[in-house]
């Protein structure tokens, strides 16, 4: 699928509250892809799947604890949502020296959890425009992905699948291969900054294209085709179209 909601692991050694976890989840809109109940198992996981975000709890089986889970995989960069019953300053100044993007108190309710989690994917995204604008992308967390919020959850969007990015007053519509569309309030010029550096180019004061995706461009005409849809290539930029495409060629 070209848009995939996030991918959730659940470490949790007390079995009924891995599975209220993961029926939480499920009431929000996500699924968990993996749920584990010791630390080993969790770090297979990890080493070998593409996880998105964790819900972790701290005291586990095996011979490591949450936090150590966390601290040793810190290079992954995958956030984690701290879930235990252990509220003390210890263990939260602890977590913090992983890649904590929350620390809940059991127990917790469909209510918490969903904003926590909101909370944690918005630092995210707002750590990901800071390092847009200041080209370090090598640096993200999520490098090939963009997310959408759609329906009270994300989903994350590869952002080789997106073709067009139409601008409409304070909004943009993104559309991708698989004919799925996406609304942002992000403005033309923040996707155009987001998105520069994957082989996307800007044709029109309304429309932003990935270069891959074009199917025929009629310079004479001043239009493009992506697919069935026609895409006006304004003056200004088409002298920069026909140098990439002579670059390209």
């Amino acid at each position: 699928m070209s848009n995939l909601v996030l991918n959730f692991l659940i470490v949790e050694d007390d079995l009924l509250f891995a599975v209220e976890l993961e029926m939480l989840l499920q009431e929000i809109g996500y699924e968990a892809t993996v749920r584990v109940d010791n630390s080993s198992d969790a770090l297979e996981v990890l080493y070998s799947n593409e996880i998105d975000f964790i819900l972790m709890d701290i005291d586990i089986k095996g011979k490591l604890s949450g936090i150590e889970i966390g601290q040793k995989t810190r290079h992954l960069n995958i956030p984690i949502l701290y879930i235990t019953s252990l509220g003390n300053d210890e263990h939260y100044e602890a977590a913090q020296k992983s890649n904590m993007a929350g620390y809940l108190v059991k127990p917790i309710d469909k209510y918490s959890l969903r904003t926590a989690i909101d909370l944690a994917i918005n630092n995210i995204l707002l750590s990901q425009k800071y390092k847009y604008a200041n080209n370090t992308a090598d640096e993200f967390i999520f490098e090939q992905y963009l997310f959408f919020k759609k329906r009270r959850i994300y989903h994350k969007v590869k952002i080789d699948d997106i073709t067009i990015v139409e601008g409409a007053d304070d909004y943009v519509q993104v559309y991708l291969k698989n004919d799925n569309k996406f609304l942002s309030r992000k403005t033309m010029r923040a996707m155009e900054n987001l998105l520069s550096l994957h082989r996307f180019v800007r044709v029109h004061r309304s429309y932003l294209v990935h270069i891959d995706a074009i199917q025929s461009i009629d310079f004479q005409n001043q239009k493009l085709f992506i697919g069935d849809i026609e895409i006006p290539i304004s003056r200004n930029r088409k002298k920069q179209l026909e140098e990439l495409v002579n670059k390209i060629d």
